[in-house]
């Protein structure tokens, strides 16, 4: 299994995801581009293609647009300066329609077929030079995963941290099994139970402390991704305590004198 990432980068809006591929060994496909006469409504896409990280360098590389069998366009890769760009025409019958991506990589002569699709809307163009359309490869066959930054959590003393669902924050691009653990720490109890993490400070215990989790995956390459979590345990506040109030009487009509409660508090400690 391969797996392709696509970020759509244009002036006003940035979409970022990994899509799942396979890989077929090939030689160049003889991808024709299709009739523009039989379609009514077209958009451009501006591409570039990424393969480990490293943007592509060769001429012999190709995007092709699919809706089932049919080919919709076809990348014309273009070399400007050091760079470079593909640029397709992609035709429809709709206004808008869902559409099939397969890329032929030459380095490795294969061809990734993309399971997700791409959302054609007529007249809308996609990337463009400075910010263009990017297809990433993975010659391992295996997206990376990341873990998004998780905020640092409070409680009050002997009290639980709510519990904590990993995956929210696990950036996987693939259904691969992900599983979790996480580093000990003296001051806190914790347990995970699939992607949930609970947290329970010890008894008395009062402070801050950092603990790391991580994802793996159970896969060959076991990908995995470490995040850090800063924990805090308050001391709990004094509840209130108070004086008698004194009782007030009055004559029908007439108003009870107002009185300030903060003057019969006698556990007051400035908040």
């Amino acid at each position: 299994m391969q797996f392709v990432r696509f970020n759509l980068k244009i002036s006003f809006l940035f979409i970022g995801s990994f899509l799942f591929s396979e890989s077929i060994n090939a030689q160049k496909p003889g991808w024709q581009p299709p009739k523009a006469a039989f379609f009514s409504f077209n958009t451009t896409v501006t591409a570039v293609i990424k393969y480990d990280g490293e943007l592509t360098a060769s001429l012999e590389d190709t995007i092709a647009f699919f809706v089932g069998d049919q080919i919709r366009g076809i990348s014309i890769p273009t070399k400007i300066g050091n760079d470079i760009r593909h640029y397709a025409t992609v035709y429809s019958s709709l206004t808008s329609e869902s559409i099939k991506i397969k890329v032929y990589h030459s380095f490795s002569n294969k061809v990734y077929e993309v399971n997700d699709s791409l959302a054609f809307i007529a007249q809308s163009p996609i990337g463009n030079y400075e910010k263009p359309y990017e297809v990433i490869l993975f010659s391992s066959g295996d997206a990376p995963i990341t873990i998004d930054t998780i905020d640092e959590k409070f409680t009050l003393q002997n009290i639980p941290f709510d519990t904590i669902d990993l995956k929210f924050y696990l950036n996987q691009p693939d259904a691969d099994l992900v599983t979790w653990s996480v580093s000990p720490h003296p001051d806190y109890v914790m347990n995970i139970a699939g992607a949930l993490l609970q947290i329970t400070p010890r008894l008395g215990f009062i402070g801050s402390g950092i603990i790391e989790i991580k994802g793996t995956e159970q896969t060959i390459n076991a990908n995995y991704a470490t995040q850090t979590i800063k924990l805090n345990v308050l001391k709990v506040p004094v509840q209130p305590g108070w004086d008698s109030i004194p009782g007030q009487g009055i004559t029908k009509g007439s108003s009870f004198k107002s009185f300030s409660l903060s003057d019969f508090e006698n556990k007051y400690q400035g908040e």
